[in-house]
């Protein structure tokens, strides 16, 4: 059975990285797409290159922090075709390296808003939707390695993407519990070659020629949807990049916290 052919799905930060890619992924399945993301331009880029295979593309100006755009974009998918059945929360910024209490709050406030935040907005609004469906739906949340493991810097980035997976979580258990048909997955990224490196601010010269070259290497986010469609299909709820790098260190820190170390 065929579970995404003409089917409906909202795609947030559709535009760029791993977005466009689960966009791209959305279009080449057959579905009606909408694209959300707070940059026209890039938005209609996309919606040109997504159009030439799939007619059925919607572009939304979403700014992810605001309730009331996640409420907007849902009444939009509403409005053109009365359900939906795939939400990607997948909006997100890296924020600051180095010791967080020297970074400004506003930029602090804006990784939390951005990568938790919308994440939480969209479910909470999206959800009722797909339970008065009662038809089978799927949330997909974007989160991290940074959202299973710590370490130095990127503080407010490791914050909210641990807080989105406990978000996922929970919702997932909530949703179990009323047998609803709603399935929720998490993306779990190891290095993706998308302009996260330009995303990354006072970031040193020495600093982004190193991440410059661990990034040379790294997936393509075509290859990433092509996994978390997978995933998808076979409910899997953390859907790994890189499981054979992720596995060990999570066991470690697993056993680490069983004894009391960090």
């Amino acid at each position: 059975m065929d579970i995404f052919k003409d089917k409906v799905a909202v795609i947030t930060g559709a535009a760029n990285g791993i977005g466009k890619a689960l966009s791209l992924q959305c279009a080449k399945a057959g579905m009606k797409v909408i694209l959300a993301d707070r940059d026209q331009d890039s938005l209609d880029r996309c919606k040109k290159e997504l159009r030439v295979i799939n007619k059925n593309i919607i572009c939304v100006v979403t700014d992810v922090t605001k309730s009331a755009d996640l409420a907007r974009l849902a009444q939009t998918t509403l409005n053109n075709y009365d359900q939906v059945h795939f939400l990607f929360n997948n909006a997100g910024i890296s924020g600051e390296l180095g010791p967080f209490w020297e970074q400004p709050i506003v930029d602090i406030e804006k990784v939390i808003q951005t990568n938790l935040m919308e994440i939480l907005y969209g479910m909470r609004i999206f959800t009722p939707i797909m339970l008065s469906q009662n038809s089978d739906c799927y949330i997909i949340n974007t989160a991290a390695g940074g959202g299973l493991l710590t370490g130095p810097s990127l503080a407010a980035y490791k914050t909210s993407k641990h807080a989105a997976v406990a978000l996922s979580e929970v919702v997932a258990a909530d949703l179990a519990a009323l047998n609803a048909k709603i399935n929720v997955s998490i993306i779990i990224p190891h290095l993706i070659k998308t302009n996260i490196i330009e995303q990354i601010k006072n970031c040193s010269p020495a600093e982004k020629e190193k991440l410059n070259e661990i990034y040379e290497t790294a997936m393509l986010p075509g290859e990433l949807a092509n996994i978390v469609f997978e995933g998808i299909t076979s409910k899997k709820f953390y859907i790994f990049s890189h499981f054979e790098i992720h596995a060990p260190k999570i066991r470690q820190r697993m056993e680490n916290i069983l004894n009391g170390h960090f």
